[in-house]
């Protein structure tokens, strides 16, 4: 068995636009189309931003990148908390441990009278997981469906105090038994705002993808390869993002069962900051939209000046 638990640790300032790009090896001269491009965007951009206010896009990833600055000290206290005596303190610990390790969301309790059977870390059941012991390795399957009813299913191995954790968790409770019955989204929430303002746990969804990609990115190091492979390169760092969320669209049904591929489209939008593709385009002469489509640039137009050596 291989065991898939995901774990991703934590020179100039032009943009490769559609008029040309900065090519790093004759010097790092900018031709002069690029230059052209680049003041016509950046008039667009003071345009449309003038109001200082950070717009709810770059609020959103300057909010994610910041958690790196408080992440160690969550996650020691959360593995303090594995061994706490009041169990509500140990569920919140390995609650937080899942969507920290694999990017799980939270996932609110249904209301009454709601037969949706999707799930999220806070509303998982017994039936959702299964635990056993392998090659001595604490295994945890997981297999429930997640938003838009897609399948979410991983093997894991855990340290032997979350496998023991779960267990006691798991005791005398019936298949359709809430494993973090003690928890809420609202309480986790709540407890994470004592670390940091505004964090929520949709923050760390962000923060990995973002984490991802750029880890991703900047193993890159093939200046003299074709354009084309270079923009190959990209889509396929975007699209271990999307596997890491878990982001899938069904594609055809064959006798009644439906086929579903890695979605690109909504980790590339939603969960990766752009100022980390535009700055890695920027570096490698790759026209921004060859990956952002016209549309897309001009909702991102915040980003499309990033610096060739921002970082997330």
């Amino acid at each position: 068995m291989n065991f898939t638990q995901q774990s991703w640790n934590t020179p100039n300032r032009e943009i490769a636009g559609s008029k040309g790009s900065i090519d790093l090896n004759q010097g790092g001269g900018i031709h002069e189309d690029v230059g052209s491009h680049r003041h016509s965007l950046e008039n667009v951009v003071r345009e449309q931003f003038a109001d200082p206010q950070k717009t709810t896009d770059q609020q959103k990833y300057d909010m994610a990148r910041n958690l790196a600055t408080y992440l160690g000290k969550i996650r020691e206290q959360y593995r303090m908390d594995f061994k706490a005596d009041e169990e509500k303190i140990r569920q919140r610990a390995v609650a937080l441990y899942f969507i920290d390790t694999l990017g799980i969301r939270v996932g609110n309790r249904k209301k009454e009278g709601n037969t949706s059977e999707t799930a999220g870390c806070c509303s998982l059941r017994k039936k959702h997981l299964k635990l056993y012991k392998e090659n001595n390795n604490q295994v945890v399957e997981f297999d429930f469906l997640c938003k838009g009813s897609i399948r979410y299913y991983n093997q894991i191995s855990v340290e032997k105090i979350v496998y023991s954790n779960l267990q006691r968790f798991l005791k005398n409770k019936s298949d359709e038994g809430y494993v973090f019955d003690r928890l809420s989204p609202t309480h986790l929430n709540t407890y994470l705002k004592t670390f940091m303002d505004g964090l929520t746990t949709k923050v760390f969804r962000t923060y990995h993808a973002c984490r991802i990609m750029q880890q991703e990115l900047d193993k890159f190091t093939r200046a003299k390869r074709h354009e084309s492979y270079k923009i190959g390169y990209c889509k396929k760092s975007i699209k271990l993002v999307a596997i890491f969320l878990n982001h899938q669209r069904a594609v055809a049904e064959k006798g009644g069962n439906k086929k579903f591929e890695t979605s690109l489209t909504s980790a590339k939008l939603y969960y990766i900051d752009p100022r980390i593709v535009v700055a890695w385009c920027t570096k490698w002469c790759v026209p921004i939209e060859n990956i952002y489509s016209t549309s897309q640039r001009e909702k991102l137009l915040w980003a499309m000046t990033a610096d060739a050596d921002f970082k997330f």
